[in-house]
Order: structure tokens, then sequence, then C-alpha cells
């Protein structure tokens, strides 16, 4: 423990690098050089009766055509903005942030990039407006607990998400 007056030879380390950012605007981020990693922010939208929830699907010739969580990378100052863009650029409708609430952090094996890992910041919230496919989503789809050995569910999102909303009574 140092106390006033005290001195240490302390080496400090990045925590991380940003290694490129691509055309959408997504960081790839390496953590002390180990594995490349995608943070990005995440929208829950569930259904009435809570038993499913939205998924979009983008172009096959994205970099993966699995299903994966609304929301997008941080570029914005603010969750709330990041929302904003990223919901109206992929589903053409707007984010209630009256009944936004924080749901976890969640990470695995990135969709399409095996070598990579995401993390997501991941808040349930409602929408404003009826969610259509806009921009770099193809579809829009509604999964639920049974899809957790769907494999065009992406990883995070099988492995990691649906197991905690059902654990949290989240998703019927």
């Amino acid at each position: 423990m140092l106390t006033g007056g005290q001195s240490t030879n302390l080496l400090l380390i990045p925590l991380y690098t940003v290694m490129s950012i691509n055309a959408e605007r997504e960081v790839l981020i390496c953590y002390n050089d180990r594995m490349a990693y995608w943070y990005k922010i995440g929208l829950l939208v569930l259904n009435d009766e809570g038993t499913k929830f939205l998924v979009c699907e983008k172009d096959k010739n994205d970099i993966t055509s699995d299903y994966i969580m609304p929301g997008g990378q941080m570029d914005e100052p603010t969750v709330q903005e990041c929302l904003k863009n990223e919901i109206k650029d992929e589903l053409n409708c707007a984010v209630d942030f009256d009944t936004l609430e924080y749901i976890g952090e969640f990470s695995d094996v990135a969709a399409g990039q095996p070598g990579n890992e995401i993390s997501i910041e991941l808040y349930q919230g409602k929408l404003i407006g009826e969610p259509k496919p806009s921009h770099e989503v193809k579809q829009v789809h509604w999964i639920g607990k049974e899809d957790f050995e769907n494999p065009r569910v992406s990883p995070v999102i099988r492995n990691k998400i649906i197991p905690h909303l059902v654990d949290q009574g989240i998703l019927d």
C-alpha cells in the first residue's frame, strides 16, 4: 500500500489499443495485445408476451448474416445517442428512452469472426414505431428461448444473452 511521500516504479500498460475502424465505423480493439475485440451497445426489445425478442439479420456479404442484437458501435458520447442513431439506421424507428433499463454486459466469440471477441452492453427498451429493416439490416426476426440452439443466432446471444434472460425471468 502506498502512502503519502512514497514512490514506486509502476509499469503502465494500456488496457486496449484501437486496431482499425471499418466502413460501418465499428471499432476493432485489441485488449492487452491478445484478441481483437468489438464493443457494442445493444437494445433488447421484447414482444408484449415477453416470450420473444427482436434480432437483426444483415446481408450475407457483410461480416456475418447471423442474427445479432439491434444496436452498434459506441461512436457517440452517450448510450442514448448511440441507440438513437443505431436504431434509426437499422430499424427505422425510435427508442422510448423512458423505458430504457440496463440488463448487463455479455462477451463471446464475434459472429462471423471466430478469432475475435465481442462485448455487448445490453439495455432493454421499447420502440416508438414499427421496426422495419433499414440500411445494413436485411431482415428482422423475433426469437425466443428455444432458439439457443439455432445456428443462425450469434454466439453471444445463444451462449450468454438467452441464458441470462431466462435465468433472470426477463424472457419467458
